[in-house]
């Protein structure tokens, strides 16, 4: 190697390093500056961290209440099961006057007939006790599991509200407070609403 090409190397090997540094201390500045723009705190809540987080969010909310959920149950034979307990919070809520709006997955689907059919009896029961709910279009799958409570919690992540998600399997979700978050997914909730074919209400 000529004393030309080591020097080209060279000078190459530094103009990287610098660009590499010059790139982590970019991340480094938007990511803190994401942070304070967003004012974020994050909390980890997974496996069964998940219930009496939600649940005293539901049990303390003041204002609103928005629901985004893939699959949501009521058992008629365990009454107290943690599913059921969170659908007589939105009850509940909805009877203290909050405005409490749910978007319910519905499939046109054979191999998921059987989870629309319980999604719809549970959207029935929650439109009976005063909560606002629309159905997907058929065609289209939410798979969200979204929370959004006084427009200024969310919780967001792979849990359902049924027996095997929230007493059984592994699951994973954040709890984030921050109204610029809140109210970018209550954005997102009104664009799905807008979709929605069925609207059950009781008002």
């Amino acid at each position: 190697m000529n004393k030309n090409t080591k020097q080209d190397c060279h000078v190459r090997k530094g103009g990287l390093a610098m660009t590499s540094a010059f790139i982590c201390v970019q991340i480094i500045i938007f990511f803190s500056l994401s942070s304070f723009a967003f004012s974020e705190e994050i909390k980890p809540i997974c496996d069964r961290e998940y219930f009496p987080a939600v649940h005293s969010l539901l049990k303390n909310a003041k204002s609103s209440i928005y629901l985004i959920m893939h699959q949501i149950r009521y058992y008629d034979s365990h009454p107290r099961s943690s599913a059921n307990l969170f659908c007589k919070e939105l009850i509940a809520a909805a009877k203290r006057g909050l405005k409490v709006k749910v978007i319910i997955e519905q499939s046109d689907l054979e191999m998921f007939s059987d989870s629309s059919k319980k999604n719809r009896d549970v959207g029935y029961r929650l439109a009976k006790g005063g909560v606002t709910v629309y159905f997907d279009p058929s065609e289209t799958t939410t798979h969200c599991k979204l929370l959004i409570v006084d427009k200024k919690y969310t919780v967001i992540g792979s849990t359902n509200w049924s027996y095997y998600a929230l007493d059984k399997n592994y699951e994973s979700s954040v709890l984030i407070e921050s109204e610029k978050t809140a109210n970018y997914f209550i954005k997102y909730f009104e664009k799905l609403r807008k979709k929605c074919p069925i609207k059950l209400s009781s008002k």
